[in-house]
């Protein structure tokens, strides 16, 4: 299971991609926030074929609630961290689980 296999890679460490860094520091979205909402996260989507590896959008919740979306994939070296970013209501329902369909 994609969410077993992030948090064992969790614990060897988080390697976050240049384009991650970009979109936290664009969303003001911290590296301990990050932490914060990897403890307790629910798988959103699941993208075993992806070409860069199987990877996962995770949603977690920061101390404050703020929910993050986390694009990542487990390795044997961490958890690389695609990108991260704060969902839309406008893309997303309210549980920010479930896209929105677009009429």
């Amino acid at each position: 299971m994609i969410l077993q296999r992030v948090r064992n890679a969790i614990k060897r460490g988080l390697i976050f991609s240049r384009h991650a860094k970009f979109e936290m520091a664009t969303e003001g979205i911290f590296i301990n926030d990050v932490k914060e909402a990897l403890k307790k996260v629910e798988l959103v989507e699941d993208y075993p074929e992806d070409p860069r590896g199987h990877s996962c959008l995770l949603l977690g919740l920061t101390k404050t609630k703020r929910p993050i979306h986390m694009v990542c994939s487990p390795r044997a070296e961490g958890l690389i961290i695609i990108t991260v970013y704060e969902p839309s209501l406008y893309e997303w329902e309210t549980n920010y689980k479930t896209r929105r369909r677009r009429k």
